[in-house]
């Protein structure tokens, strides 16, 4: 039974037409501040960055380490702003890829461990697809170098502007207690993670529709959001609330799923309330 406290804290009727404009702005401000970070003269895999965003209680670092991979990749494919979430631990060793698969293997836990937390995951990820406890902060970050041969360089800190990702933590110690860590990291290292993928695929589909098709507007319904409401949706299988062969059908065909506004309600037990 999960505690009413924590219910309550992550409950929420959301609409998505009254808070369309306020998430479009959002995301755009997030495009551009994490378009706008300094790549110059760095290549993938042989001078790189690492840019220190958030600290978590246990002392771990979880930072965006750039350019990635997709910087890149041939033609149409390349995606300059590409970067990956890693997390440092305190005994300095690092989490290294973290994989979607990686991440689904872990709601595998939570529902062996404790089925009636699996809700209040579905929850934080639907807050999270429509950002809704982001805020907007503007700090100096840590930054460092780091060369072919993985040494690290302090470099001078970098003023950065975003909407972070900014969760109340009273949920999240909550859960940590009841299930401990997932990935090998703390609860809270484990969505801040979730959340810095949602923003590189933003910004990848992003450049995608912007740029590389020259289309005026952008399709709001990608990246981020497609990918939390899948994670959403790997939950609702096991909750055993969404049907296995639709989900497998449309992941085999486009890598996603996204579900209708009922299935997301009855996913998060109406915790995380949607609405047109």
């Amino acid at each position: 039974m999960v505690d009413r406290e924590i219910v309550s804290l992550v409950s929420i009727n959301y609409s998505t037409s009254e808070n369309k404009n306020k998430l479009k702005r959002m995301k755009e401000y997030n495009f551009n501040a994490f378009a706008s970070i300094d790549r110059s003269r760095l290549t993938y895999g042989k001078r790189e960055r690492l840019l220190l965003l958030h600290i978590t209680k246990a002392n771990e670092y979880v930072c965006i380490k750039y350019p990635g991979k997709e910087t890149v990749s041939p033609g149409e494919k390349q995606r300059p702003w590409d970067f990956k979430p890693i997390v440092i631990f305190p005994d300095h060793s690092d989490s290294g890829d973290i994989s979607f698969s990686n991440i689904w293997d872990e709601f595998h836990k939570i529902n062996e461990k404790d089925p009636s937390l699996l809700p209040i995951f579905a929850s934080l990820f639907g807050r999270m697809a429509y950002m809704v406890d982001h805020r907007e902060v503007s700090e100096s970050f840590d930054l460092c170098s780091i060369d072919s041969s993985g040494k690290k360089t302090p470099l001078k800190p970098y003023n950065f502007s975003f909407f972070k990702y900014m969760p109340d933590s009273t949920v999240l110690d909550y859960l940590e207690g009841q299930i401990g860590k997932l990935l090998d990291m703390s609860v809270e290292a484990f969505m801040m993670v979730n959340d810095l993928i949602a923003q590189n695929e933003d910004c990848k589909y992003y450049y995608r529709d912007t740029v590389v098709k020259q289309e005026q507007t952008y399709n709001m319904d990608v990246g981020r959001k497609n990918f939390l409401l899948t994670n959403m949706s790997v939950i609702g299988l096991y909750e055993g609330k969404l049907r296995l062969s639709k989900v497998l059908q449309n992941l085999a065909k486009y890598q996603v799923y996204s579900p209708t506004q009922t299935e997301i309600n009855a996913m998060t037990n109406d915790y995380f309330h949607i609405e047109s």
